[in-house]
Order: C-alpha cells, then sequence, then structure tokens
C-alpha cells in the first residue's frame, strides 16, 4: 500500500494506493470548484485491472451525491 498526495487547482487529494496483479485504491479529494466539495472513492479491480467495484460519495454545504458500480461474476 502507498500512500500519494497531490494539490491541485483549488483542492487537494490523497489516495492510498495497491498495485499488483490487482488494483485498490482507495482516497479522498477536497476542493472548491465548482462549488466547495469533498469527495471519498474506492476503486478496486480483478487481474487484468477489469473494474470490480467504484463507489464515490460527494457531499458539500446543502448536498450530496453518491455512486456505485460493481461487476457482477455473471
Amino acid at each position: 500500500m502507498r500512500g500519494l498526495v497531490w494539490m491541485k487547482d483549488g483542492g487537494a487529494e490523497y489516495a492510498e494506493v495497491d498495485l499488483g496483479a490487482e488494483l485498490t485504491a482507495v482516497g479522498v479529494a477536497i476542493g472548491t470548484d465548482p462549488v466547495p466539495y469533498r469527495l471519498e472513492y474506492t476503486l478496486r479491480t480483478l487481474t487484468g485491472y477489469v473494474t470490480e467495484l467504484l463507489s464515490v460519495r460527494a457531499h458539500g454545504a446543502g448536498w450530496h451525491r453518491a455512486l456505485d458500480l460493481r461487476r457482477s461474476v455473471h
């Protein structure tokens, strides 16, 4: 597991990433554009980097959004 931090215009992001035959990334971003927000995400892949799970949560003053994508074994 490796911790990464980067700055961007109007915000910053921190992610913990485990990269091998599969990928796992868990992170949080904060920003100001277009409105102040906090975003949290989890990404997990199977062998070959095929997405198994992507979960995203974002919120700010008076609003929130969520997205959950999951790959079925079928």
